[in-house]
C-alpha cells in the first residue's frame, strides 16, 4: 500500500524521530493485513491536563470501515492498544467474509443423488 493512503497527525506534542519509525513500523504492519485500495488515519492527541495520549486509527476501505479507539499514559502502549483493537476487527471481518462452505452449501448434487431422484 502507498504512503499516500496514510495520514498521521500529532496533536499537542511532537513525538522523537525514533518513536515516529516505530508508529509507522506498527502501521505499516497493519497495512499488509488490510484489503486493498485502504486508506489509514491515525491521529494521536495529548491531552494538557492529565498527560495522557488518546489515539484514534480510521481505516476506510471498500468492504466497510474500520475503527479503534484506545488511552494510555504512553505513545507506544497506545499504538499497540490501537493495532490489538484493528486485528481483532480485522479478523471478525475475515472469518465472516471467507466462510467455509460445504457442498450442501453449495447445492451440487453428487451423480448417486441425481440417479436416485430422476
Amino acid at each position: 500500500m502507498s504512503k499516500s493512503n496514510v495520514a498521521v497527525q500529532y496533536h499537542n506534542f511532537n513525538p522523537s524521530e525514533h518513536t515516529k519509525s516505530f508508529i509507522d513500523a506498527i502501521i505499516n504492519e497493519i497495512q499488509e493485513e488490510l484489503p486493498s485500495g485502504s486508506t489509514v488515519k491515525a491521529t494521536f492527541t495529548k491531552t494538557k491536563n492529565d498527560d495522557v495520549v488518546k489515539g484514534m486509527l480510521q481505516v476506510g476501505s471498500y468492504n466497510g470501515p474500520f475503527f479503534a479507539v484506545a488511552t494510555a499514559s504512553g505513545l507506544r502502549e497506545v499504538t499497540m492498544k490501537l493495532m490489538q483493537q484493528i486485528r481483532r476487527r480485522l479478523d471478525k471481518w475475515k472469518t465472516k467474509r471467507h466462510d467455509r462452505k460445504t457442498l450442501r452449501h453449495l447445492d451440487v448434487r453428487t451423480e448417486i443423488e441425481s440417479a436416485a431422484g430422476a
